[in-house]
């Protein structure tokens, strides 16, 4: 067998015993036509799927296992509560409440049915919520604390770059408390690299009743469509086609994520009150102060960017790191009159000292007020929604959506468009790019839902910019187009067909200057899912990826393929792998993979080079009260080009990591 030696790393040439190991899952699979429910874990990554590139953790799915952990009672739960489910829209969530209240003895399937959700929503719904009679339900699980490490076997830094100071040692831990009408969260987080254990920590403490909520601690806001406040991960181009186009904001929660960046710490309430049946006012009101990761200009006492990837890992970020901060006041009021709903919002940020810099996480200047006015329309089938914003230098920004939903058909068009200089820290886009700024453009979709066991799902946007962006000097446009089908031959078999295609301007860089041109990106992926008994799942995905460089480049061809298996051994254990293979010339034809790594936490890789992944992973409820999760995996690749492997540590011809969970609840 051949030996590669690339860059001081030696590794195998991939055997091809192993490449027999993927044809024979396949044919395992098909050689089975039994049918059983879908796997949890499939439909958890078909909703973390699209939300971007980004490995981290999933406050989605971090929602999906409380919600699992403690369903919600719909007979007691506001709208909002319910809107929070992953596919369920403000509308809908309020559809739900009134269909309760006049009809007492609906069931979920008929609740289902009457708001035409889809075929992944239903399971989803299914999953997190309950419907009795309130004298019967009582919530469990009342104190949680889950742990998890993260090790990475590889080069820890690439040898250009500067050493990393801390292990490679990755340490998470969350503390959640209810009782009653109080709950309390603590979280705790170390990325590979860092030097403390608790590199990152949050926390508050909630109260709440029918009324009113008070949070003393770290707490988010979200406020119309989001063009000012909304949560760091909002709703991206995904399968979930509908409704996005209008999005809702939920209000005043606490914040539970781990990631650095958008959150408020300090004291907020929210309170409502109602005039009579058809007619409520409610009030949100905060005020924070917190520091920030920031590159300070000694030379002019400002600010010259604002560092948000929250890693603490090398000299130059430490030093980074808690430099600046900035003072904080909001209010948000919506009143609602039967089917209209009109709300204002406004956000006064100081920093604590003056802005000089272009991105787009900051206003330049030291302080500011945005402000956004925003309104509903409910027609029943039919719902508008609108929003307006203004920053704090005078550049506006606006949504307009209009969603319909029928038996058999929804649909909905978006548009968006912001100023090239519109800023708005908090803010979150359903475009292109998920920052409130520099975009015009309008979403279109359709989703077709003849039955049940058959969903047709189409989305187009076209999109540019108004001025130049960062990587792009020069401005953009692009467009794109994406087809989902998904089909139940059988009562439990899941057949998921997907095309997307791409066109954008992107750049080649040369040595004089750098050469514009239109990029096109056409991808195709077929899975089937299904379990085989209550206790083994087997699950098949192949796609490809065609990248068009123009008259630049020659087009290049991706393509990958995996097999997974799960079998549960034991009541108490669950074990699970799988194999992929991938082929692809360069990162730029490369195949994204989504994958949940452990209950709250994803992994995203693009496979990209010739080589092979594998994961294992097993859990053992060891009993109610506590779970132990453990994942492998391994990507082996062969020999990457020197000029790759000097660029970043990102390309690697070998990296390993192993995942540890432990969970109790109580």
């Amino acid at each position: 067998m051949a030996i590669l030696k690339i860059n001081k790393i030696s590794i195998s040439t991939i055997p091809q015993d192993k490449i027999i190991l993927v044809i024979i899952g396949l044919l395992l699979f098909f050689s089975y036509s039994s049918s059983l429910s879908q796997n949890i874990e499939t439909l958890y990554e078909s909703y973390l799927d699209e939300i971007s590139q980004v490995t981290n953790n999933s406050p989605g799915h971090d929602l999906i296992e409380e919600l699992i952990s403690s369903p919600l009672e719909l007979r007691t739960a506001s709208a909002e509560e319910i809107a929070r489910i992953p596919g369920i829209s403000q509308d809908n969530a309020e559809r739900i409440i009134d269909l309760i209240s006049l009809y007492p003895n609906i069931n979920l399937k008929a609740l289902e049915d009457s708001i035409n959700l889809g075929i992944e929503q239903r399971k989803i719904f299914e999953l997190v919520t309950v419907l009795q009679n309130p004298s019967e339900f009582q919530r469990t699980k009342r104190f949680t604390w889950r742990a998890r490490t993260k090790t990475k076997y590889g080069s820890l830094y690439d040898s250009q770059a500067e050493k990393f100071k801390g292990s490679p040692l990755a340490f998470y831990q969350r503390f959640n408390f209810q009782i009653n009408n109080f709950s309390a969260s603590i979280l705790t987080d170390k990325k590979t690299g860092e030097v403390p254990l608790a590199d990152f920590y949050s926390g508050f403490l909630e109260y709440k009743n029918d009324n009113m909520k008070f949070i003393i601690g770290d707490f988010s806001v979200q406020a119309g469509m989001g063009n000012i406040l909304w949560k760091s991960f909002g709703a991206r181009k995904s399968s979930e086609v509908i409704s996005p186009a209008i999005q809702q904001g939920c209000g005043l929660s606490g914040y539970k994520s781990s990631l650095d960046l958008n959150f408020f710490r300090g004291i907020a309430t929210h309170f409502t009150t109602g005039f009579n049946n058809s007619m409520n006012l409610k009030l949100i009101g905060w005020i924070s102060k917190q520091k920030i990761g920031a590159a300070i200009d000694t030379s002019t006492s400002t600010i010259s960017s604002i560092y948000s990837s929250g890693y603490y890992r090398t000299e130059s970020e430490m030093q980074r790191k808690n430099t600046a901060g900035f003072s904080s006041a909001g209010c948000n009021a919506e009143l609602a009159i039967s089917n209209f709903k009109i709300g204002a919002a406004a956000l006064y940020l100081n920093y604590t000292l003056p802005v000089k810099s272009s991105s787009s996480m900051a206003f330049p200047g030291k302080e500011g007020l945005l402000t956004t006015l925003y309104s509903y329309y409910d027609f029943g089938n039919l719902s508008l929604g609108g929003e307006f914003s203004r920053d704090a230098k005078g550049n506006t920004g606006a949504k307009f959506g209009i969603r319909y939903e029928g038996i058999k058909y929804d649909a909905a068009i978006a548009f968006r468009t912001f100023e090239g200089n519109f800023r708005s820290p908090f803010g979150y886009n359903f475009g292109e790019s998920s920052v409130a700024a520099n975009e015009t453009g309008i979403y279109a979709a359709l989703r077709w839902k003849p039955t049940t066991l058959f969903n047709l799902s189409i989305y187009s946007d076209f999109y540019s910019t108004p001025e130049r962006t960062f990587s792009i000097p020069a401005k953009l446009h692009g467009s794109e187009i994406f087809m989902e089908c998904l089909y139940i031959p059988e009562t439990n078999l899941l057949v998921t067909m997907r095309i997307r295609q791409e066109y954008k301007t992107d750049k080649i860089t040369t040595k004089d200057s750098p050469i514009l041109y239109q990029a096109s990106k056409t991808s195709a992926r077929l899975e089937f899912k299904q379990n085989l008994n209550s206790d083994l799942f087997l699950r098949f995905r192949i796609e490809g990826m065609n990248a068009d460089f123009g008259n630049f480049k020659k087009s290049e061809i991706g393509a990958m393929c995996f097999a997974e298996c799960g079998y549960r051994t034991f009541q108490w254990l669950e074990l699970s792998g799988r194999i992929s293979y991938f082929s692809a010339p360069s990162y730029d034809s490369g195949i994204w993979l989504c994958e949940l790594a452990l209950p709250g936490y994803t992994t995203t890789v693009n496979l990209f080079g010739e080589g092979m992944r594998y994961s294992f992973s097993l859990k053992s409820t060891i009993s109610e009260l506590c779970s132990v999760h453990l994942r492998f995996s391994s990507t082996l690749k062969r020999g990457l080009p020197d000029e790759i492997l000097d660029n970043t540590d990102l390309f690697e011809n070998e990296q390993s990591m192993l995942y540890l969970m432990m969970e109790l609840k109580f």
